[in-house]
């Protein structure tokens, strides 16, 4: 019997996520840029092609950086908080969902 790869260090930028962050932080617009050049934290279909290349690999999604504390004040940032999850949740996650579990944010000045 083989045992599932339980990745537990993974990160997803949805785009609803990445539109939110560079309204509140404009600032942030370049660090986005660059991540968004990662075309697995948000093209999820490309991401779980790749899984599948590892049999019964699955991960623990959680959201990147920049933390969200240190990008918006604690009202907006559980906003930010919210948004995330609900694109993690909504998005081609949902189809897998044995394949994936996430960590909920909440941002450290709550």
């Amino acid at each position: 019997m083989s045992h599932p790869i339980i990745d537990i260090y993974c990160h997803i930028f949805p785009d609803r996520y990445f539109q939110e962050m560079t309204r509140v932080a404009p600032k942030l617009e370049n660090i986005g840029k660059r991540l968004r050049g990662v075309t697995k934290l948000f093209d999820l279909d490309a991401r779980f092609k790749e899984m599948d290349q590892f049999g019964d690999y699955r991960e623990i999604i959680s959201l990147p950086n920049p933390a969200i504390e240190d990008i918006a004040p604690p009202d907006v940032g559980m906003n930010l908080a919210r948004i995330w999850t609900s694109s993690a949740i909504t998005g081609r996650s949902s189809h897998y969902p044995i394949r994936r579990s996430r960590i909920s944010p909440r941002p450290m000045s709550d």
